[in-house]
């Protein structure tokens, strides 16, 4: 074909109006599916795509672009199928460890009218539906134990590190022993410091008729060195009404500070104790539950020092370390160490940067004990409410500086009635 000849066809197709648009951008416009170019014999097939332009991005890193009641497949980490906590201005990026890196890839596939949910390569068909705007989502597919494939272990774990907290239904039948060999999967069971266990080994008792309604923010175990990574909670009894458990997001929390804060945070360290004013926290509680708090909970009186804001050892999130283990910020009178403390937890608590739960019987929540806080709500007035909880050892946090946090009291974590003491494990497993 000549070129007069090509240009007489553009001509007439502009002149009937089949192709202005196309002309005006220069050749190519998306109708119906199919390609279209005003020059002859140059028509193909498209899916999902405008010709010339690659797809619209997704409003959230990592979640499936919305284009119509179509299907839109995307792949993508999982780590960010959740809302990141986006380094403030002036702060670099912190790129996902490469240890993560072969495990946090799946397909999300996505219907405008249905919620957003996302399939993991597994054995079994796991499927993580994101909940909250912050944090939170729910696994199903799996039946939790110890006999997990290691590919659906490592779906559990980039969703646990995307949504901070998960959820599983149904899981009635796991015990003591299976709740522990799931646990294992995770990392290495570690016992409370104080409390002894429900089986002798690392199942916790959190029961209303032991104290166990923690009407209080806190992040698990903070009052020693190397608290928890990970806590796993099981739901055996549930009362008729209330008794829902709330998680906020610490990473969120700090990044959503205004940079003033940000830098006064990221210089502050905060002394944790489980020694505090148990009966002004609880003043219903009973005399049997005060005894039981001085005489078990701080039968071993525990002084920590923390950076406000550590470094999250396998995200690189910077997220804040407080709740209601605090006593002082290090180096304030008490009166500031309150007001600072109190301006700070309550970014992290506000409503937006939190999910709510509410439990059926043979539920699991598991959450990322490093990067979150919770808040057992106590309004289920006299009825049972009983849980079982298996955490996992944590490392030593790390604070922006570089400084880790200091044991001050005792001199060292004693061993619990069953297992090794707090940060053992990881101290092991560094050593190597």
């Amino acid at each position: 074909m000549t070129d007069r000849t090509a240009a007489a066809n553009v001509h007439r197709h502009v002149r009937h109006g089949r192709f202005r648009a196309a002309a005006r951008r220069g050749g190519t416009e998306h109708r119906a599916g199919t390609l279209y170019d005003p020059l002859p014999g140059r028509r193909r097939r498209l899916t999902r795509r405008t010709a010339g332009a690659r797809p619209p991005a997704p409003a959230f890193p990592g979640l499936p672009v919305r284009d119509g009641p179509r299907t839109t497949t995307h792949t993508r980490a999982l780590v960010s199928s959740a809302p990141e906590a986006t380094p403030p201005a002036g702060l670099p990026a912190r790129p996902l460890p490469a240890r993560l890196s072969g495990v946090l890839s799946r397909t999300e596939t996505h219907r405008k009218d249905s919620p957003v949910s996302t399939t993991a390569p597994s054995p079994a068909t796991l499927t993580v539906t994101k909940l909250g705007g912050r944090l939170g989502a729910l696994v199903s597919g799996v039946r939790l134990g110890g006999d997990l494939a290691p590919e659906t272990v490592a779906a559990i774990r980039a969703a646990l590190l995307a949504h901070k907290v998960v959820f599983f239904r149904g899981q009635d039948h796991l015990d003591e022993d299976r709740h522990e060999a799931f646990g294992r999967l995770l990392g290495t069971p570690v016992a409370h410091p104080t409390v002894p266990s429900a089986d002798g080994r690392y199942s916790l008792p959190i029961d209303s008729d032991q104290g166990g309604r923690a009407n209080q923010w806190h992040t698990d175990v903070t009052f020693v060195p190397a608290y928890p990574a990970f806590s796993i909670l099981r739901a055996s009894v549930i009362p008729p009404y209330g008794g829902n458990t709330l998680w906020a997001n610490t990473a969120t929390a700090y990044a959503n500070l205004p940079a003033p804060l940000r830098r006064l945070a990221d210089e502050l360290r905060a002394v944790h104790s489980n020694d505090y004013d148990y009966a002004a926290l609880r003043p219903g509680a009973l005399p049997e539950q005060l005894v039981r708090y001085r005489e078990v909970f701080a039968s071993t009186k525990f002084l920590t020092e923390h950076p406000v804001v550590r470094v999250h050892p396998e995200t690189g999130e910077r997220v804040l370390l407080l709740g209601g283990f605090v006593q002082r910020i290090a180096g304030l009178t008490a009166s500031d160490s309150r007001t600072l403390v109190q301006l700070l937890q309550s970014h992290i608590e506000r409503p937006e940067n939190t999910f709510r739960w509410q439990w059926q019987v043979g539920d699991v929540a598991i959450w990322d004990n490093r990067a979150t806080q919770h808040y057992g709500v106590d309004d289920s007035d006299d009825h049972d409410r009983k849980l079982r909880r298996v955490t996992i050892d944590g490392d030593v946090p790390v604070g922006v500086d570089g400084r880790p946090s200091v044991l001050l009291a005792p001199e060292s974590v004693p061993e619990p009635s069953f297992g090794p003491a707090s940060g053992a494990s990881t101290r092991e497993a560094a050593a190597v």
